[in-house]
């Protein structure tokens, strides 16, 4: 057995970083309330919209239980009607 670390990191030079329309997909069924799933992907969603670049980017959000349906769809806005699950 040989144990390995990996360690990876870059920087993009901003002229060459492009623009991303990003949907989150959550999972809002029964099961995410065990073991405070819920709260850990809500916390997630949260995190992520905070370190999300707005002038560059949209984010939507898309939750699913039996079925899926678009809670937000696609904003350039840091602070949506809802952006958290």
């Amino acid at each position: 057995t040989v144990g390995l670390t990996l360690t990876i990191s870059a920087q993009c030079p901003v002229q060459s970083e492009g623009r991303s329309d990003i949907m989150l997909v959550v999972d809002t069924s029964a099961s995410m309330a065990d073991e405070g799933k819920h709260d850990a992907a809500k916390a997630a969603v949260a995190q992520f919209v905070g370190d999300v670049d707005f002038t560059r980017h949209r984010v939507g959000l898309v939750l699913f239980n039996v079925d899926a349906y678009v809670a937000q769809p696609l904003t350039t806005r840091r602070r949506p009607q809802r952006l958290s699950p």
